[in-house]
């Protein structure tokens, strides 16, 4: 069964509501973004998370010691980091995030960290624009779909064409369970039964 993410969450409800809903990860985004938490914010959220539920650390060309002093702070599972991973030994396994726009993928590369997550083009900040990449471009036979993890643009009206299409490890959404910038609880619960009820 799909694994369902629920990422940018910044308060107890929004934890709360992806937890009881059933996700099987949730992030909070370290990186410069309007979903950006501080350590003190994320140290406080991870207490909300049950054990069997991963914590996952989205970071932007992040230094070893920013992931270092963070992970020493909160205690995250995963790593999710876009743009350059630091060539040092990590303290979580790794999923590499890459904003697909017009770039090549070079997938043996990529397949060789932990997981691979496919995103939109950048948007203002360095995550995800909320709208969908050409998933045509993409055969799932080509991609590493035990490692591969799906983003931007998923919402409820998208999610079982995007299973169906790359048949992925685990699916990635943020904005697409908002309601005016704030997490919908609503929204949470009926995209992770969509996501699962494949």
């Amino acid at each position: 069964m799909t694994k369902v993410k629920i990422c940018g969450l910044k308060d107890v409800t929004a934890v709360r509501s992806a937890c009881d809903a059933g996700a099987d990860l949730v992030g909070f985004v370290f990186a410069e973004s309007r979903r950006q938490v501080t350590t003190f914010q994320a140290r406080k959220l991870v207490q909300e998370v049950p054990p069997e539920i991963a914590k996952v650390g989205v970071f932007l060309d992040p230094s070893i010691e920013e992931l270092t002093d963070i992970c020493r702070q909160v205690p995250l599972d995963l790593l999710q980091i876009h743009g350059r991973i630091p060539q040092a030994p990590l303290p979580h396994p790794v999923i590499h995030g890459v904003n697909v726009g017009k770039m090549q993928l070079d997938l043996p590369v990529l397949a060789a960290t932990d997981f691979l997550l496919l995103d939109a083009p950048m948007a203002e900040y360095g995550g995800g624009s909320g709208v969908a990449f050409d998933w045509q471009r993409f055969s799932a036979d080509s991609l590493p779909q035990k490692q591969l993890f799906i983003a931007g643009g998923l919402n409820l009206d998208n999610i079982q064409s995007a299973i169906t299409h790359f048949k992925p490890y685990g699916v990635d959404v943020s904005s697409g369970v908002e309601t005016n910038g704030h997490k919908d609880p609503a929204k949470i619960r009926a995209f992770i039964q969509q996501a699962k009820n494949l």
